[in-house]
């Protein structure tokens, strides 16, 4: 859980930091991408701080039904978790990318 969140984190700085520099002029679908990222990532923290708050009430006062606000808000978490990746992909759904090896077949000098 810690991994995720750092990495959610790390993207949205990353993006934050790309913003007005000239290798990185954002169209209006990319804008859109960033502000989704945000989105999810400040509502998985949330609904992961929310969890935390229900699973320590519930382990010190052991109240009915609080267990189960628990597990909604972790469910929560989880897709919110998902939803991230899922955005994460569909940035990248009109783009090529190649990953290898450049291999020189002559002699340069």
């Amino acid at each position: 859980m810690v991994m995720s969140l750092i990495n959610m984190l790390l993207t949205n700085i990353e993006v934050y930091l790309s913003k007005g520099k000239p290798w990185c002029d954002f169209n209006t679908e990319e804008r859109y991408y960033q502000r989704l990222f945000l989105g999810v990532f400040l509502f998985n923290i949330s609904a992961f701080f929310i969890s935390l708050y229900f699973y320590f009430r519930h382990n010190i006062y052991c109240e009915p039904g609080i267990y189960t606000c628990y597990a909604f808000f972790e469910y929560l978490v989880v897709l919110s978790n998902i939803g991230f990746h899922v955005l994460e992909v569909a940035q990248f759904k009109n783009r090529l990318f190649m990953a290898g090896l450049s291999v020189s077949l002559g002699k340069t000098d």
